[in-house]
């Protein structure tokens, strides 16, 4: 107590505020040297006042001693997060030492804070974001959308951002008659479009204008989310009667922007997850053959370049963040988006053939593969009668009712319901359903495709009860084959080759054993040549998954330690396109003998 008693003497010193009048004059005065002199004596006193450390600060702004403004600046800001002059001081010393990608992070805080003037900070972080060589572009079908200014190498840092406006996304935090509210209108309360109506009434007045101008889908009356989130907008003033009007069509409008716009913004074991909207992150388009990867990490979103980019492309990312996602065919991303995000992908990759769905041709006499033609129709709409099936080999044509779609949609369930399966029967489903999507659908189908990387997944899972099982990891090895020859076949390797190269550092890193070379699935010659393509592509995929992810990642550690036990030299610093596999591969056995073989093992198991 006595120390305290002591401390509080001090504060109250006369003189404190005595030398911070006399330093407010010489400011006033253009006198900044001397300003700082007296400034500096009222720190001498009381060493823990964020306005002395601000307005010292302010000093070194003008006499252009950008580092002593910064080291004030920071030091205002740990005293006092909430004073506004503390964050805008510090983006100015920033901004003037050349450090423009941080001086951004500084006046987004400025706009965060109620007490602050956005006109002052607006044309500032306007300069400050050219560090980050990013343009926001007008474009014909996008919209206001980001652009690259320069080009990017793979694993560049192209944008990481803090949040202009965050929530949790734990429903325990929010208003109890909102979630029953939600629940009653069958609307998720941990979907983000909730989670910022537990924030809205501290909106500063930007945040609030920034949030009108954020891209809206359009309502679509047909769709059961839309119906939804307008049943649920018509009710949200009878419990929050503060914030939005009483036009349920603009507050549901609002809502489903805030959903299409907000990304994940923590990640960080014991805390909530949160949710955010950012000034240039949230105006980032989707793509279905993106050229960024994101991440989010604490306090930030974070967007890396996983493909070369030119300067003026478009910068894009999945919307859909699960790399299978980017395996399906161009109709179920689609329905995928629809559902999730109100809108239709116009991206290249979508308006072209849909070369993941590729189904065998109908005539007996052609070994080749149909193809979809010519986009789909939105969902919901009629499909078109006209034929929009064509081979490959013969380039016949015909319509929906010529090809095998019931069998289609009867294995696309089975895929979606494989991963909650019983283990007993994982097996046995696993089979059954990748030896019909063979025989039916062929192998330039995506459900084939992920079928062949759930069985790789199954056995590498096996491996883990009976590390020492030979056919076990040849087995394993074997489907990750028939996928990556799925992936090379589809296209899928240079629509996103992050897919691929996560697969195969995943694969390669789970199978490094002389097992594989105990020949019965693989013949010997096929083993050599598998470990020379491995180490091909890990040539690449090592790399990228470093640049990408980050020297952290379990997967990127796997590759690399792969990396270094086949002494494959340095890490290239731009990592270049993936070779296509075809060629580098051996071809994979047949399926059915693979099945023979795992079966015959395991009937020998059980015998012994």
């Amino acid at each position: 107590l006595q120390f305290l008693y002591f401390i509080d003497r001090i504060k109250m010193d006369p003189r404190v505020a005595e030398y911070k009048d006399e330093g407010k004059k010489c400011l006033a005065n253009s006198d900044p040297l001397r300003a700082a002199e007296w400034y500096s004596k009222a720190i001498a006193i009381t060493g823990d006042d964020s306005i002395l450390y601000g307005n010292r600060a302010e000093c070194h702004l003008r006499l252009r001693n950008w580092d002593k403004a910064l080291e004030d600046s920071m030091k205002s800001i740990e005293l006092d997060p909430e004073w506004v002059k503390g964050p805008y001081r510090a983006g100015q010393a920033l901004a003037a030492l050349g450090r423009h990608r941080e001086a951004y992070d500084m006046y987004i805080r400025c706009l965060c804070n109620p007490k602050a003037d956005p006109s002052s900070v607006l044309d500032k972080i306007e300069a400050s974001e050219k560090g980050w060589q990013v343009s926001l572009s007008q474009l014909p079908v996008l919209g206001r959308s980001l652009t690259a200014t320069e080009g990017f190498l793979p694993g560049a840092d192209v944008l990481s951002e803090l949040p202009l406006i965050s929530w949790s996304n734990d429903p325990a935090t929010y208003d109890p008659k909102l979630v029953a509210l939600c629940k009653e209108h069958g609307v998720s309360a941990s979907s983000g479009p909730i989670g910022i109506l537990s924030v809205a009434n501290s909106l500063t007045a930007y945040q609030r204008t920034f949030l009108s101008q954020l891209c809206a889908p359009e309502i679509d009356f047909t769709c059961p989310l839309t119906v939804s989130w307008l049943n649920l907008a018509s009710h949200i003033s009878s419990v929050l009667p503060s914030l939005y009007s009483d036009d349920a069509y603009q507050t549901a409008a609002l809502l489903l922007s805030v959903k299409c716009n907000t990304h994940r913004c923590v990640q960080k074991e014991g805390v909530a997850e949160r949710g955010g909207l950012f000034r240039l992150a949230s105006k980032l388009a989707h793509s279905c053959s993106p050229n960024l990867i994101y991440q989010y990490k604490e306090d930030r979103v974070r967007f890396t370049a996983c493909r070369l980019i030119t300067s003026g492309a478009v910068l894009s990312f999945s919307y859909r963040g699960e790399l299978d996602f980017l395996v399906r065919s161009t109709k179920e991303r689609q329905k995928e988006l629809h559902s999730a995000f109100l809108f239709r992908c116009g991206c290249e990759r979508c308006q072209e053939t849909d070369f993941t769905r590729g189904i065998r041709c109908p005539t007996t006499t052609c070994t080749g593969t149909r193809f979809w033609e010519g986009g789909y129709p939105a969902p919901g709409a009629d499909r078109p009668k006209g034929s929009n099936w064509v081979c490959s080999t013969c380039s016949a044509r015909c319509g929906d009712d010529d090809m095998p779609l019931k069998v289609e949609e009867e294995l696309a369930e089975v895929l979606d319901s494989v991963e909650t399966a019983p283990s007993a029967s994982k097996y046995a489903v696993l089979k059954e359903a990748v030896l019909k999507a063979e025989q039916v659908l062929g192998t330039h189908h995506w459900i084939y495709g992920l079928l062949c990387k759930r069985i790789t997944i199954y056995f590498r899972s096996m491996l883990q009860v009976n590390s020492d099982s030979t056919i076990t990891a040849q087995l394993a090895t074997a489907f990750g084959s028939h996928y990556l020859h799925f992936l090379s076949r589809t296209r899928v390797y240079s629509y996103a080759p992050l897919v691929a190269c996560h697969f195969c550092a995943t694969l390669a890193s789970s199978l490094e054993s002389d097992k594989l070379s105990d020949v019965p699935v693989y013949q010997a010659d096929k083993i050599v040549a598998f470990k020379e393509a491995r180490e091909g592509l890990l040539r690449y995929c090592a790399p990228l998954l470093k640049a990408t992810y980050g020297s952290e990642d379990s997967v990127t550690q796997k590759a690399l330690a792969s990396w270094e036990r086949h002494s494959l030299g340095a890490l290239p610093q731009a990592p270049r396109h993936p070779r296509d596999p075809e060629g580098l591969l051996p071809s994979p056995p047949a399926i059915i003998g693979l099945f023979a073989q795992w079966e015959a093992e395991v009937v020998k198991l059980a015998a012994n």
